[in-house]
């Protein structure tokens, strides 16, 4: 199921001296929770929990069906990368191994 809230986000300083990108990598990460939730409204039958297995219907929905698949493995890759930025931020100054 996807949440339909997206949760707030308040930047440390500290991150975005460090890591500026980071802004706006969560901006795309709030602008694929909207797509996916506008994907939802215009074919339902996306929220099915079954409907990745299907290939079949219009060429819209293989295509909507397609962008949600893969707006969940951007969704991950972002949050590989954000636990990476976090590790960084907050490391031990005796570790030299920052980036």
């Amino acid at each position: 199921m996807i949440s339909t809230k997206l949760p707030p986000r308040i930047q440390p300083l500290d991150e975005i001296i460090i890591a500026p990108e980071m802004a706006v990598v969560h901006l795309l990460d709030d602008a694929l929770h909207t797509t996916r939730l506008a994907l939802i409204a215009q074919h339902p039958t996306l929220a099915c929990h079954d409907a990745y297995m299907h290939r079949d219907g219009p060429p819209t929905l293989r295509a909507a069906r397609s962008l949600l698949r893969k707006s969940f493995h951007v969704h991950d890759a972002i949050l590989r990368y954000s636990a990476a930025v976090h590790d960084a931020v907050t490391h031990n100054p005796n570790d030299d191994t920052l980036f």
